[in-house]
């Protein structure tokens, strides 16, 4: 029997690792991202195989999340669901670190997952959701003591596998430094989000070390504004590709996941100010939130004010190429679109541009996009 599944997620990151592995196994799912929207679908429809319910959740979208809304949610499922024939998988966020929730949750008979979801800990959601497919078909498992609830029970020490799911995962690419801890950030009500050439801080504390690491590369380019102000976004199939990521887009979700979860860990109870940090507007793609304000101390306009482009390029090539440089990179439909020019002429001045070295493409067909060679 297939199973339809319940989702509760506010965080679109979250989302979408959760649509992957839904997805992955066959099972189907709605999704809501509040507390009221989940009142509305239960009353739509209320059977689903299973629920995945993040407690830090807001009221209605665009409000702050708040656990205590998560777990009054889930005291209105319990009351819904009075024969628990319905197993609920609560998720809670690595930074926040609460294993007494945790251990509350599971007594309540619920499974526990800790997010951004890994694989190797004992509270993964693989394991959720193993352990709750094993308790469809072992009647009176709800009612079960704890030690003979499968997967999620059956550590000698609960305690600390939880405090090992919840501890911070090893970053394989150490992208920054430790602060010490009597680092007080500073103002939090206007958050400044600094570039140096060895560190990135914000609010004072660094987060991301130099360019040679991933998120690093990542905050590089997403500091970029466009001519109205915002910041520039891009899709994560174009983040992996200027940023050089060999895992792909999955790669970008996971190491932006990463990073914002250990800037609201550095910055404690002061993070909510922060926002998403990273927004992923699937319309878009990934931007800096708003509300902060970057400044960089580069000396990037000095650079840009250097540049000289290459001797003996024609002028349908210079226009291109220093295109290229300024947007890192375009689809030739952009480049037609924005110089006037036809299908072939914009492939001519591409490839001549190629064969001399200064540009690249990558990606086939219409997702091809052209990218200048660093030097």
């Amino acid at each position: 029997m297939n199973k339809h599944v319940l989702v509760v997620e506010p965080r679109k990151e979250i989302i979408e690792d959760l649509e992957d592995r839904l997805e992955s196994i066959g099972h189907t799912y709605d999704i809501v991202t509040s507390q009221r929207q989940a009142r509305e679908q239960l009353g739509k429809m209320n059977s689903y195989s299973y629920i995945i319910l993040s407690l830090d959740l807001p009221v209605k979208p665009g409000r702050p999340s708040k656990i205590k809304f998560g777990l009054n949610l889930f005291k209105e499922m319990q009351r819904v669901y009075l024969d628990k024939s319905v197993p609920m998988i609560v998720t809670l966020d690595r930074h926040l670190n609460n294993t007494d929730i945790a251990i509350k949750m599971l007594n309540e008979g619920a499974f526990v997952a800790v997010k951004p979801f890994e694989d190797n800990v004992k509270f993964s959601l693989e394991n959720a959701i193993s352990a709750t497919l094993d308790s469809m078909i072992k009647p009176g498992i709800a009612d079960a003591e704890p030690e003979d609830i499968p997967n999620q029970y059956d550590a000698e020490n609960i305690q600390d596998e939880l405090d090992n799911s919840f501890a911070m995962p090893e970053d394989k690419e150490s992208d920054f430094a430790k602060p010490e801890p009597e680092i007080e950030p500073d103002d939090f009500t206007k958050p400044e989000m600094v570039f140096y050439k060895n560190r990135v801080e914000l609010c004072g504390v660094t987060v991301c070390g130099d360019k040679g690491i991933l998120t690093r590369r990542i905050l590089d380019l997403l500091k970029e504004r466009l001519s109205t102000g915002k910041y520039k976004p891009y899709s994560g199939y174009e983040l992996a590709i200027i940023a050089d990521c060999e895992s792909g887009q999955q790669g970008i979700s996971v190491c932006v996941s990463r990073f914002k979860s250990k800037v609201y860990s550095l910055l404690k109870d002061k993070a909510s100010v922060l926002g998403e940090i990273i927004v992923n507007d699937r319309s878009h793609g990934y931007s800096i939130e708003d509300q902060i304000t970057v400044i960089d101390k580069m000396s990037s306009q000095i650079i840009k004010e250097d540049f000289k482009c290459p001797a003996g390029l024609s002028d349908d090539q210079k226009l291109l190429y220093e295109y290229l440089l300024a947007n890192k990179m375009a689809s030739r439909a952009e480049l037609e679109s924005e110089f006037k020019m036809s299908k072939h002429a914009a492939n001519r001045t591409l490839q001549n541009l190629i064969s001399i070295g200064l540009i690249r493409c990558v990606g086939q067909s219409k997702s091809t996009l052209w990218l200048p060679v660093d030097k």
